[in-house]
This record gives structure tokens, sequence and C-alpha cells, in this order.
């Protein structure tokens, strides 16, 4: 009896570290210790909020739309959303940016965690929007069946398509030096970035982007960074924002109405430099704090994931009604936010459970 309650006690305690959903080569451990650097877990739990945050300003007060929103209020906080979303944008390429510095290694564990975490929020966000809009439709029910091949969340699927292919970009890094790793970063950032540019079909929402910042992740693994002193790190950080807040107040300024989301949009691209150094700048600065590890912090990061996938699987109306409630009180907004993340949480614990459960089953038949 002993045993079996171990087991079950191991099993639970192990259970994330080995059916999160980045892999346990991802995991941030401080050198000769084997315990996770929480900076870097603070860090993950950060970007997801400003996720949260960046889709605030675009879906709850239509940024990109500008006048057009229906809350009609966007020229009132121009500059103040202008600089909420400078300082936000660089959060999804940072989240990849992570995975490429410390590596994925593929496990099969892994996928089947990652596949029923998008299933299991599929059909919850399903449910509860099923209950206050007309949801439901053919089209709908096979997006909720197959999330990822659907591309319910389009982050989900591309990182997902990420994490196939990273076992074979590992064994590629393997068997190059840095410098032909750098000419490789220069030649793809020239396909990636500028060449976009002249035709903007997409703003660097897919694999071929994320696969340049894993590239770019696995460089920053291989430089001495031991001699970047974090103020520098940081005003490059502050420099580069404060480009990006400049050139989107310049285009709100001179742009007219019609032209301004188009506009907006062409430079707040994923794949603009702008970014990457925001991005870079943000992952070096944690990287160059103390490192120290706490249990729960490391803990609440890997469920952090959730909050995108419950706020944004709700639909914009959530930001919406986010935005409205900013409108009448920022601690009541700010609330809000807390309480759907607290609650994104919980039902990743549970989503958690259940999948421990099953995995536990399935390998004592």
């Amino acid at each position: 009896i002993m045993y079996k309650v171990m087991r079950i006690k191991d099993l639970s305690t192990c259970f994330f570290l080995r059916h999160s959903i980045y892999s346990p080569a991802q995991q941030t451990k401080i050198k000769g210790t084997g315990k996770r650097n929480t900076n870097i877990e603070i860090l993950r739990i950060l970007l997801m909020l400003m996720v949260c945050f960046l889709h605030l300003a675009v879906h709850g007060y239509g940024y990109f739309s500008h006048n057009t929103h229906p809350l009609n209020n966007v020229s009132d906080h121009s500059f103040l959303l202008s600089l909420l979303v400078s300082l936000t944008i660089p959060a999804v390429n940072t989240y990849v940016l992570i995975s490429g510095y410390f590596g994925i290694k593929f496990k099969w564990n892994s996928v089947f965690a990652f596949a029923f975490q998008a299933l299991f929020f599929s059909f919850i966000t399903y449910f509860i929007t099923s209950i206050y809009s007309d949801y439901f439709s053919h089209i709908n029910i096979v997006r909720v069946i197959f999330p990822i091949s659907t591309g319910r969340w389009w982050f989900l699927t591309t990182y997902f398509l990420l994490m196939l292919l990273a076992p074979f970009i590992e064994i590629a890094l393997e068997r190059v030096s840095r410098k032909q790793l750098l000419y490789t970063l220069i030649l793809y950032f020239c396909i990636n970035t500028i060449g976009p540019y002249l035709r903007p079909a997409n703003i660097g929402e897919n694999l071929q982007n994320f696969i340049f910042i894993y590239l770019l992740g696995a460089y920053l693994r291989r430089i001495d960074k031991s001699k970047i002193k974090s103020k520098y790190i940081l005003s490059v950080f502050i420099i580069s924002t404060t480009l990006i807040l400049v050139l989107m107040s310049f285009v709100i300024a001179i742009v007219n109405e019609k032209s301004i989301s188009t506009a907006l949009q062409l430079f707040l691209q994923y794949r603009n430099p702008l970014i990457y150094i925001q991005s870079v700048s943000l992952l070096l600065l944690f990287l160059n704090f103390h490192p120290f590890c706490n249990q729960s912090l490391n803990s609440l990061s890997k469920n952090v994931f959730s909050i995108y996938l419950l706020s944004e699987g709700l639909g914009y109306g959530i930001y919406t009604l986010w935005a409205s409630i900013m409108e009448i009180s920022i601690i009541l907004g700010l609330s809000f936010i807390f309480l759907l993340s607290a609650i994104a949480i919980i039902l990743d614990r549970i989503r958690g459970g259940i999948f421990s459960k099953i995995m536990f089953l399935s390998k004592n038949k």
C-alpha cells in the first residue's frame, strides 16, 4: 500500500515537469544546481500578462481600427494605448525566443499533453461561449474537435509545428559553428523580414518567423553574456520601445482613418527588427538577474499558457467587456483580468489532474 501511495505522490509532483507544454529540455535550470531559474519563469508569467494587455488594446479598444471601434474612445487614449502596445508587443517573440535559447527536446508525452490541453480548453471555451452566443455551426464544431489543425489559436498551431520540427533543428544546430549560424541568421533575416515588408501578406504569425526566432535564441545560447551589463540591456529595450512608440504616434498623426489600420499593422509586424531587439534585450535582462529558485512561482508558470487559451478562446467579446470595465475603473479592470487568469490556472490544474490520471492508467494496463 505504501508503495502505491508513493507512486501516486511521485506522479503528481512530477506531472508538470513531464507533461507541461514545454518539454524538460526547456526547463530553465540554474547551472550546477539542477534547479529551475525562477527569473525565466517570472518572465513567462509576465509575457502571458503582456499578451493579455496587448489584446486589450487591439481587440478591446480596437487600436488598429482606431475610431471605428464601438467604444469610440480610441482617440482619447491614443498615446496610452500606443504606449501599452509598444511595451507588450514583444511578448510573443520573447516566448518563442526562450524556447530557442533553452532548446526543445521532443518527447511524445509533451506532444500529447500539448494536444490534450488544446482540446480541453477548446471544449471549455466552446461550452462557455455557447451559453451567451449562437456559436453552433458545423464548421465551429470541427474547429472545437480539431483546434490545432484548424488553427483555432494561431500561436498554438504554429508552436505545435515548431515542437515537431525542433528535433531536426537541434540536430542541424549541433553540426554548425557559431559563425555559420550567424551567417544563416543574417540571410534568414533578409528573407523573413525585409522581403515581406514590401508585400506584407502576413504579420509574422507563421512558422517561418518562429523558426527564425528559435534560431536566434539558439545563437544567444552560444555567445558570452557575462560581460553584457544589465543597464546597457535595459537601455536598449527602452530605446527600441521608445522608437516603436514614436513611430506609432507618427502614423496616427499623419495617416488618414481609412489607412490607419493597415499602416499600424505594417509597423507592428512580429518581424519588425525593433521588436526582435525588444525581445532579445528582454530575455537577456532576465538572464542577467541573479538566479534563484522559488517553487511556488515555478509551479505557477507551468499553467500560465492557459490564460492565453481561455481568454482568446472566449472570443474578442471578452476583451471588449474588459475594456468597458476599464472605462469604469482601472482597479476593477485589473481585478477582472486577474480573476480570469486565476480561473484559467485552476482549470489547467484540473486538466493536468485528468491527463495525469489518463497517463497513469495507460502505463499500468
